[in-house]
């Protein structure tokens, strides 16, 4: 966790960093001048002041560090840098001449390993961020195609010797070249090693052999040939590869833009409700040590008494209303956390209300936390499996639902179709025979109490 907030600050200043950088530049630079002109008695005490004031901006670098960091400082690159900076300080204190314990400051250069880091957080410098990450892609396939060449070139070295001693080649060579070239299985395989990379080397090595012996060079050259179109190509490609997967797979470059400065907006949202937190604590038990002291209570009551309140404070500040959500939602910092995060939440009360499940009128701030990060969060493979069924659950009942109405509908007709056959008859009969004016329905219509049903055509508007 971090330590000092001020030191904290400066540490994670951009500034801070470059300066470090340059004065481990400098450094390399003035042991570079030292190993060539340390000889020079003029300059032995500029040198000596040089070292004593690079270790003095180590000590004071670290220092901030070290408080800014906290914790956090404890990781493998930091430690790394501490333990070359303290091997320079013991080679200044029990030597007076610069040695090996000095030339381990140059190691330093490690942090400039954190370009990587840059890169991958830079807008400006995503091809970069590609490449070293197809290059850590690739480095396992890398590594198995560098023992398959070591391989082939311990091979080639010892069927290489073998052709030209046999031939007589080799008695015939200048001592020097045999030796320097053949003399072991070691330079051997180095040779081929030389002869794989096509540069200036084959030269003394390919040609000599070809004028002496015909058939032994051309091996040798067909050997180049091979290994220098198919190796070397073959590790090229290897390359190539893992860098169109890079691109094309989920090494997105933006994503991880935008996913480290969604941390930052979670963070600094966090940040706000917990400094409110521990400031509701510290005024509650201000007020209540002065309400004890005005109440004459003992030491002893004092401290009980402030702890309570303190207690009753921490347990009250660690929780969040809605009026709370609301009011941090009115600061410009937290509203553009919220406005960045592009949360699917309108206002705060929409907010406050998905986080409270419960319906307890209050949340934690974890829950917040772990609310607004699941808002935030890509869908899962389980979310799209959810969402699917969902969806052909809904279409499946509305299918159902369709085909009973189908059906309900298909038997109102058939109803409605005996009612107006008997409704008509009744009609009928009401008007023409006499001798149903006895039955009350055929009463009741021919003296009008019943209007005589009328069918009317009504338009139906369905949305």
């Amino acid at each position: 966790m971090p330590g000092i907030p001020l030191f904290h600050r400066i540490q994670s200043d951009m500034v801070f960093a470059l300066l470090c950088d340059l004065v481990v530049f400098c450094n390399l630079v003035y042991i570079g001048v030292e190993v060539d002109f340390g000889d020079n008695a003029g300059l032995k005490e500029p040198f000596f002041w040089c070292r004593v004031g690079f270790l003095i901006w180590c000590g004071l670098e670290f220092s901030i560090r070290i408080l800014g960091a906290g914790t956090d400082f404890l990781s493998l690159r930091n430690l790394c840098e501490m333990i070359f900076v303290s091997c320079a300080a013991l080679d200044v204190l029990l030597f007076t001449e610069p040695g090996w314990l000095w030339r381990f400051s140059g190691l330093r250069s490690w942090r400039m390993l954190r370009v990587y880091q840059f890169a991958r957080t830079s807008t400006k410098l995503k091809e970069l961020s590609l490449v070293l990450d197809s290059m850590i892609r690739s480095s396992k396939a890398l590594l198995y195609l560098a023992g398959v060449m070591g391989v082939v070139y311990w091979s080639a070295g010892a069927w290489a010797r073998g052709i030209l001693t046999s031939n007589g080649t080799l008695d015939v060579l200048d001592a020097d070249t045999v030796d320097e070239y053949w003399g072991q299985s070691l330079k051997a395989a180095f040779t081929m090693f030389q002869l794989s990379t096509n540069d200036g080397w084959a030269a003394s090595v390919v040609r000599p052999v070809l004028d002496l012996d015909v058939f032994g060079g051309l091996l040798l050259l067909v050997y180049t040939w091979v290994t220098s179109y198919t190796m070397i190509s073959l590790g090229i490609g290897v390359m190539v590869w893992a860098t169109v997967e890079e691109a094309r797979s989920g090494g997105d470059h933006g994503a991880y833009v935008r996913n480290l400065e969604d941390r930052e907006a979670i963070g600094e949202i966090r940040t706000h409700f917990e400094q409110r937190s521990g400031s509701h604590v510290s005024w509650v038990m201000v007020l209540s040590l002065v309400v004890a002291v005005h109440a004459g209570g003992s030491t002893v009551g004092l401290s009980v008494v402030a702890f309570l309140f303190a207690l009753g404070a921490w347990a009250q500040g660690n929780f969040i209303d809605y009026q709370e959500l609301r009011d941090a939602m009115t600061i410009p910092e937290i509203m553009g956390a919220i406005r960045h995060l592009e949360l699917p939440v309108s206002d705060a009360l929409t907010l406050f209300e998905h986080v409270d499940v419960m319906q307890s009128g209050r949340i934690t701030l974890d829950e917040l936390m772990d609310s607004i990060k699941s808002l935030t969060s890509k869908a899962t493979p389980f979310d799209t499996c959810c969402l699917t069924a969902r969806i052909g659950g809904t279409a499946t009942f509305t299918t159902r639902l369709v085909t009973r109405t189908d059906i309900v509908a298909v038997t109102l007709e058939e109803i409605r179709s005996k009612l107006r056959l008997g409704i008509d008859e009744l009609t009928r009969a009401s008007i023409e025979d006499e001798e149903l004016t006895q039955v009350p329905e055929v009463f009741l219509r021919k003296s009008g109490h019943i209007n005589h049903y009328k069918e009317s055509r009504m338009v139906r508007y369905t949305g």
